[in-house]
């Protein structure tokens, strides 16, 4: 007990004289420390409720289920939206400092009913889902974790260039400005009483200037994520870089861009050769493919085989990708996979080899192959320029003034890492503003609310029913399998 109370004194010494290291979370009004203290004990957890380091990780927990649901556009009933968290996401921010894992934390966070879990799930179909047992609230406080901090242990925070490139980030998301008028009005025209929420909450963290309403992170693939990564486009009007536009320049098809450079050492080693002309000879359709997305034809080169119309090509591009971010040899080949294998054969035969384990192995490669580019390349060489930037994905915004600025770098640095100019566009992100006249009524907007919470709730019962009978079939099959 004496030696508990040094090592107390000691850690809390420490955090006095090390404050820079403290880390600060924002969570719902509702989550205090003392009142997760109380429902330990109320629970009959009472051994848990004295210690600090369990409390700070469901406090962390508890921030990050309300951050996506709230921010990256998992927006709906708290009660009801589960959030998909694999266990390497948990315990590599949770770690086991202070003897406490994952485990301990969703279990405790479980007991005291303030986070259900989906605990049954198909391996391929979903993975394990998280949700709060709490109502939607943007209005939230800032805590200081007490004993652990969840970036002291990550190799993110010892990079200096990425530390460097959050720091513009931070100062770039500053000098966002906000139409308030026009925002407010998108927010009190939307019918959907769960994405009005997510509006006020996304406005109130850009008007806010406070450094906490403020997010920027990495994830484990190299991505860097803030609060505009996976802004709306209905409120995307009201955004401006002091009073100025906001721009995007895209590298079309970009991850099958960045993967050309993998591709042709591929080629080379199936055609055994070291010339490259000679490898593309022997396999033609590579030529095809290096091509079709240099020009930034890609979609329609595979049209070839599908036939769609223009808009439902614009509307399949998810689809049209998907067969190479799914499994190598699938049961049931879609048309889209058929039509990638009939125009690319030597393509696809090449991201089977990036599926080691499994298949998600090929889109995380070339997620952070993507990353490396366009975070440690591009980006850096922006702050070096001086110029306004924010990097959503494969897409950097900036100013109508910097286009031309950003055009050369990205071509730049695509160069150096491929040897071929990328195919660039750009476009006005931010978007045209809505004419509000005429405004609509009360008593069509309480009308158009009804029909949407129908909707919403149909949608959560047809969700239901296929998870019900995917189980189902699973069961079937299984007793199937024994009985031949």
């Amino acid at each position: 007990m004496v030696m508990r109370r040094v090592l107390d004194f000691v850690l809390f010494f420490t955090k006095i004289i090390n404050m820079e290291n403290t880390y600060k979370i924002r969570v719902p009004d509702t989550i205090t420390r003392d009142s997760l203290k109380q429902k330990l004990i109320e629970a009959e957890l009472t051994e848990y409720s004295n210690n600090e380091i369990l409390i700070d990780k469901m406090l962390y927990i508890i921030y990050t289920l309300h951050r996506k649901l709230l921010f990256e556009g998992v927006v709906g009933d708290a009660s009801n939206e589960l959030i998909n968290l694999k266990a390497v996401y948990l315990k590599d921010n949770l770690g086991r400092s202070g003897g406490v894992n994952y485990k301990d934390v969703i279990d405790c966070l479980k007991k005291i009913k303030l986070v259900q879990v989906r605990e049954s799930y198909l391996s391929g179909e979903f993975t394990k889902g998280y949700g709060l047992r709490m109502d939607i609230d943007y209005d939230v406080h800032s805590l200081e974790l007490l004993r652990w901090n969840p970036m002291g242990k990550s190799m993110v925070q010892n990079d200096s260039l990425i530390s460097k490139i959050k720091d513009a980030t931070r100062e770039n998301l500053k000098r966002i400005r906000v139409d308030t008028e026009y925002a407010n009005e998108i927010t009190q025209r939307e019918i959907d009483p769960f994405v009005k929420t997510y509006y006020k909450y996304f406005i109130k963290s850009l008007v806010s200037q406070n450094d906490l309403d403020i997010y920027i992170e990495t994830d484990d693939y190299g991505r860097l994520h803030h609060n505009l990564t996976g802004a709306a486009k209905e409120v995307r009007p009201a955004l401006s870089v002091d009073g100025e536009e906001i721009h995007s320049v895209d590298i079309s098809a970009s991850q099958l861009y960045f993967s050309i450079k993998g591709f042709e050492a591929y080629l080379k080693m199936k055609a055994n050769t070291t010339n490259l002309y000679q490898a593309n000879d022997k396999f033609p359709d590579s030529t095809s493919f290096i091509n079709s997305v240099l020009s930034g034809n890609f979609y329609r080169s595979i049209n070839q085989k599908l036939q769609l119309s223009d808009e439902d090509l614009r509307k399949n591009k998810i689809n049209i990708l998907m067969p190479i971010f799914s499994q190598k040899d699938p049961k049931r080949k879609s048309k889209y996979f058929k039509a990638l294998t009939d125009m690319f054969p030597t393509y696809m035969d090449y991201v089977k080899t990036l599926k080691n384990d499994t298949y998600e192995d090929a889109a995380r490669h070339l997620q952070q192959v993507e990353s490396n580019i366009v975070i440690r390349k591009i980006a850096a060489r922006l702050i070096e320029e001086n110029i306004w930037f924010l990097t959503v994905h494969d897409a950097v915004l900036c100013t109508k003034n910097d286009i031309d600025s950003v055009y050369r770098i990205i071509q730049e640095e695509g160069v150096k890492f491929t040897g071929y100019q990328p195919n660039l566009k750009s476009l006005l992100w931010s978007g045209a503003k809505i004419d509000f006249t005429p405004s609509v009524s009360i008593e069509e907007r309480r009308k158009r609310t009804s029909v949407a919470l129908h909707k919403h709730w149909q949608r959560k019962d047809e969700r239901k029913q296929k998870r019900i009978l995917r189980r189902i079939k699973g069961k079937n099959k299984a007793i199937y399998s024994k009985e031949i």
